[in-house]
């Protein structure tokens, strides 16, 4: 029998394959990073996703996430984009706290 997985994201709801997939890799630095308790997951999400629904994947599994969103860029592949850009295949995505004054 096989072992069960402790893994958040590892749960029946998000391994979903009825549409196509992508895979990004979404890396949380700092108190992101503490609070997550790790600094990378990976996430399969439906085509079209975007980083505010990966963001919401996030939150899913720790909820404590969720004040820090108003606070928050996303950047894909080191370049910032809005919340509502397409994802696709392979991308970097990272939240980074705003500067003020920025």
């Amino acid at each position: 029998m096989p072992k069960p997985s402790l893994d958040p994201f590892d749960r029946p709801s998000h391994r979903v394959a009825a549409w196509p997939l992508v895979r990004v890799r979404v890396r949380l630095f700092a108190s992101l990073r503490e609070t997550m308790g790790q600094g990378e997951v990976w996430l399969d999400l439906p085509a079209g996703a975007t980083p505010e629904a990966a963001w919401g994947r996030l939150c899913e599994a720790c909820p404590a996430l969720q004040e820090r969103r108003r606070s928050l860029s996303a950047a894909v592949n080191r370049r910032y984009v809005p919340f509502e850009a397409a994802l696709e295949e392979g991308d970097e995505l990272v939240s980074i706290p705003r500067v003020p004054g920025a």
